[in-house]
């Protein structure tokens, strides 16, 4: 079967672009393993040079991470420490002018131990000792008083006689004035009484030595001292001796009624 003339012409023109494709493409293979051979990456500098320079962002965290150390704890990874260089000698001696000069911070000195009760007592003593020391020296620049003491057994007759005098003198108004009480109780019991008396006979000073056993008649005792005083000044021969005059006597109140001293 032959073919017409239009049919001829479609054919030869098919055939002619088929040829040209294959040759373009062979034309374009050929330049493309060229490029590769020689390093040329058309599209990378292609798409570099038309892309615009990277923009950098930078989160900021209102939170503290945790350290590096404790995350890593957590996770279960063991922390090895990195090993230490042992510094030269030359490291040694620049780390050792780099240094901050030292300071010498004065230490307080430790205070005083605090005494224990028996170097207070001691030291209680000495003070005490040692004011009694001055008191003397200054006592003994004063003159000192003279004391005697005379009871009914005194047997110089200075003494005896002026004790005598004393002792009527009280009898007398502790009679006159015998206590109530101890008449209207009964009552009866001796008591020792110590009288000191100045030179010119007052009262100095009254002392209970022993006590009746009934405050009605010790209170009585010395109310009568205290009514029969002031006593006779003392004599010459006494004064010159003697600056205060004890005299000591038993005092005695019996049958309610009668008054007596010895």
């Amino acid at each position: 079967m032959q073919l017409s003339k239009y049919d001829a012409s479609i054919s030869r023109t098919t055939e002619a672009s088929t040829g040209n494709r294959l040759t373009f493409t062979l034309v374009i293979a050929f330049i493309f393993h060229a490029m590769l051979t020689i390093g040329i990456n058309p599209t990378i500098t292609e798409t570099a040079r038309r892309s615009p320079s990277p923009i950098q962002v930078n989160l900021v965290r209102e939170h503290v991470d945790e350290p590096q150390g404790q995350k890593l704890l957590k996770e279960g990874v063991s922390i090895k420490p990195a090993p230490q260089s042992i510094p030269s000698s030359e490291e040694i001696n620049h780390s050792k002018n780099q240094e901050t000069p030292s300071f010498k911070i004065p230490i307080a000195k430790k205070s005083a131990l605090v005494p224990n009760a028996k170097q207070l007592i001691n030291r209680a003593l000495a003070m005490a000792s040692s004011t009694g020391e001055i008191q003397s020296e200054l006592e003994s620049d004063e003159p000192k008083v003279r004391h005697k003491y005379i009871s009914v057994n005194t047997k110089d007759y200075k003494y005896a006689a002026y004790m005598e005098a004393w002792r009527a003198k009280v009898e007398r108004i502790g009679n006159m004035n015998y206590p109530n009480k101890a008449r209207e109780k009964e009552l009866s019991g001796n008591l020792s009484l110590d009288v000191s008396l100045r030179q010119d006979g007052t009262v100095k000073e009254i002392n209970i030595r022993r006590s009746s056993g009934h405050n009605v008649l010790d209170e009585a005792a010395i109310e009568i001292v205290k009514l029969a005083a002031p006593f006779a000044p003392f004599p010459t021969s006494i004064k010159n001796e003697v600056d205060i005059l004890h005299v000591t006597r038993t005092w005695k109140f019996v049958n309610d009624q009668n008054f007596s001293t010895q």
